[in-house]
């Protein structure tokens, strides 16, 4: 003569750990197996109550203890109804039902002050807020508001927090005493948000120029010398001479290309 065991449904609980952004993360507990194997276990959720198994679900090992399921691309502002569940040979059993909805938006996103450094490169800022989502920037520029060159920003992608990060990216190639617009793309999996348009303008003008007094040789030979600044744009320099101010004859002047800057530059 023997006695069997009767077999039950296992015992199980569900909590919800964390929900933010597009990402829910829900522990269950199988705390007792019923008296035979825990073959399955794992989470359901939907967006009616008492989800069960033959809808969303994970599957997450077997036996008893605690596991976690992270749950992903979700919406936001939508209610979750979840539990854990575990089956045995006496069937599947469910924990408590619990709830929850999705904190978490797409980013904000805003210009601020650049930093002109020159007549072609520039450093632009901004900040961002995720909002709970990592997120991507970028800087868009151009000389109009159709903008038409991209960067991205020097931080990398940020992460899915809700505090907000200040964002920058260096830029170069630019025509100097142009006045250009930028602003701030951000985007998240809840959306992309564009910062309001801003303007700087690049250092540059037209040359300035001064004669200085030359070095007669003999009869048949002189020096010229004169002052440029080149106001942030390549500078090609030449003298003109002759006999009235019609002068009549140019040569370069011996040092060439004068560089982008903001020197006066004389020849020796």
């Amino acid at each position: 003569m023997f006695t069997t065991t009767a077999i039950s449904l296992a015992t199980v609980t569900t909590t919800v750990i964390s929900a933010t952004g597009t990402t829910a993360i829900i522990e269950g507990n199988v705390t007792a197996d019923g008296g035979s194997l825990v073959t399955a276990r794992g989470i359901c959720w939907g967006l009616n109550t008492n989800p069960t198994v033959s809808g969303n679900k994970t599957t997450e090992g077997s036996g008893t203890g605690t596991f976690r399921s992270t749950l992903t691309a979700l919406s936001t502002n939508v209610t979750y109804h979840v539990r854990a569940y575990a089956t045995n040979s006496a069937g599947v059993q469910y924990g408590n039902g619990e709830t929850f909805i999705l904190t978490g938006d797409k980013p904000t996103a805003v210009t601020d002050q650049p930093l002109i450094q020159s007549g072609s490169a520039a450093v632009l800022y901004g900040t961002v807020n995720p909002n709970w989502a990592e997120t991507t920037v970028t800087f868009e520029y151009g000389l109009t508001t159709s903008y038409g060159t991209s960067v991205p920003n020097f931080e990398g992608l940020l992460g899915a927090g809700l505090y907000d990060y200040s964002v920058s990216a260096n830029i170069d190639g630019l025509e100097p005493g142009k006045t250009y617009h930028f602003r701030v793309r951000a985007e998240n999996s809840l959306g992309i948000t564009f910062s309001a348009d801003r303007t700087f303008t690049t250092y540059g003008d037209k040359p300035t120029a001064v004669a200085d007094e030359p070095l007669i040789q003999n009869g048949s030979a002189a020096v010229l010398y004169g002052t440029v600044n080149p106001n942030w744009a390549e500078t090609t320099v030449t003298f003109e001479y002759g006999l009235t101010n019609s002068y009549g004859t140019i040569v370069p002047n011996f040092e060439g290309l004068l560089g982008a800057g903001l020197t006066f530059l004389s020849p020796p």
